[in-house]
């Protein structure tokens, strides 16, 4: 029998779910956009990785993402990949972090700014009971200053 790892409770959560996302733009006016959000998680390298891809829309525009999560195990850290058609576009942002005793996932990477310092940007999944899970996405100031981004709500979709 395998131990198990930080990533085998997310692998619980593989299967389809159906959603709502909100944006948050407070640059804009309105500051959030909410939408249909579908996603699914796959379980790969036998649970000790997992997939979700998920869509959503922005201004009635189809949007996509993947975020591609695994474990080491030995130091107790997660690692994740995240791509998105609407933030960014031309390469993966690579993220560290830890999945917690409860299942909760934490990464954060960082990216370049038009000016100053680099900012993060830091993507939590929450499962709080095996028939929902949240992401959520936070852009982090230099300071560590944290501003919602994106909330997304996943209920199983039994269809």
């Amino acid at each position: 029998m395998s131990t198990p790892t930080a990533a085998t409770p997310l692998a619980s959560l593989a299967g389809r779910w159906r959603g709502t996302s909100r944006l948050f733009t407070p640059w804009t006016t309105p500051a959030e956009h909410d939408s249909d959000t579908t996603a699914v998680v796959t379980p790969i390298g036998r649970g000790n990785f997992v997939t979700v891809a998920y869509t959503w829309s922005h201004e009635g525009k189809p949007c996509n993402g993947l975020l591609f999560i695994g474990h080491e195990t030995k130091r107790e850290v997660a690692h994740a990949s995240w791509v998105d058609s609407w933030h960014q576009h031309e390469h993966p942002l690579t993220c560290v972090g830890e999945v917690d005793a409860s299942g909760a996932l934490s990464v954060r990477g960082s990216y370049p700014a038009p000016e100053g310092p680099p900012w993060s940007w830091r993507i939590a999944i929450e499962t709080p009971d095996a028939a929902t899970f949240r992401i959520l996405m936070y852009n982090v100031t230099p300071e560590g200053e944290e501003m919602p981004a994106v909330e997304s709500r996943y209920a199983r979709d039994d269809a």
